[in-house]
Formats: structure tokens, sequence, C-alpha cells
């Protein structure tokens, strides 16, 4: 199928504590709190779940033509910033967790959706396959800090208004344009929303204002 890919993933996760119980608690709590919300803005847009990578997920979007699809992965990303800035993060803090900063990579191309595991068994599972995966999950290696990142082709498929937003901070390793030896171009998306009209707080329930 043709669709975008979006990756998520935490930044510096490693880093954050959990030798002791107590501390292993923490970061299940942590997870447990973010992934259900960045699920769910996933779906609200049209997305669909493919695996969890313990801290972070994939997911593609495959509505509409290849632009639509683009255009909804763009829509998640921005939409989990926000809703990670005004409810998640200050949650977290309030709560005595520390506050999540995370970084999301974008490509759309052709991409092959498949069962994997044991003919005729139960244990399988939905896997990615194809170069657009791989490289929305390395574009994410040029944003350490956070951000949203696109690849070329992405990047391409956006109105004009949303390419405004971009600017490109680099080319991606091992890759190339097609048909050239011209090193892939990697675009970092910079629009961002402070508030969310309308947007349930709590999606899960879990993060509820009242």
């Amino acid at each position: 199928m043709k669709l975008a890919v979006l990756f998520v993933d935490i930044c510096k996760f490693s880093q954050i504590p959990s030798f002791k119980d107590y501390e292993q608690d923490a970061v299940l709590t942590l997870l447990n709190l973010f992934m259900a919300e960045m699920l769910q803005v996933v779906k609200m847009h049209g997305g669909d779940f493919e695996k969890n990578t313990g801290d972070g997920l994939m997911a593609y979007f495959k509505d509409g033509s290849e632009a639509e699809s683009t255009q909804c992965a763009v829509d998640a990303a921005v939409t989990m910033h926000c809703y990670n800035d005004r409810v998640i993060s200050p949650r977290l803090k309030a709560a005595g967790f520390p506050e999540i900063k995370f970084r999301v990579g974008i490509e759309t191309g052709t991409v092959t959706i498949a069962n994997v595991g044991i003919v005729g068994g139960k244990h399988r599972s939905l896997v990615a396959i194809g170069g657009t995966a791989n490289m929305a999950c390395k574009l994410m290696n040029l944003i350490e800090n956070g951000g949203i990142v696109m690849g070329n082709y992405a990047r391409y498929l956006l109105r004009d208004e949303w390419k405004k937003e971009t600017t490109q901070i680099g080319t991606l390793p091992g890759f190339v344009l097609d048909g050239t030896t011209n090193p892939y171009p990697v675009w970092e998306l910079k629009y961002r929303v402070s508030n969310l009209p309308n947007w349930p707080l709590g999606l899960y329930g879990v993060l509820s204002s009242r």
C-alpha cells in the first residue's frame, strides 16, 4: 500500500532511572499515561497502530491519497506535541514524574503490511516492510532533543502553506533521491499550536482535568 508511516520515540528514555522497584513502577506509570494518549491521537486522525517499541510506537495512515495520508500523519504529530505540552507533561510534573520530550518521524511511500508469525498459529503480529518504514524511523536520529521530522517525499506531498513551516536540517545517511546520487533531504516541521479547540482532555480518563 502507499501510505504515511509515523514513528514516535521518547527522547533519552534510557536515561530515566529504572533500577529499583519504585523507579520501574514510575517508568511504567509514565509509559501508560503517555502511550494511551498518543495511541488515541493516532486513532482520532484515522491511523492504525502497528506496534509498540517500548518507549515509542509506529503507526500508519492509509486513507485517501498519499497527500491526504501524509497530512493526517502531520496533523497527528502536531496534535501529539500540543497535547503533551498542555496536558500530559504538566500532570506528570505535578505527580513528581519527569516531563516527556519526544520526537516524531514521518515518511510516505510503498509499504507492505503483513502478518508475521507461526503459520496457522495464534502468535502473529502485523509488521511494516519496506524502505519507507525504515526511513521514518531513522529520520528521528537527526532530532535527538525532540520535534517533528519528515522525509523529502512526505514534505513534497504537503500543501504549500505547510511546506513554508519546514526547514531542511540535513540529509539521511545511506539514502539518495530516486534516480540520482544526491543525498536524501530531511526536513523539520516547526509548526506548533498552543491549544486544540474542543479537544477532550484525558481521552482515556487517565489524565482527566477534573
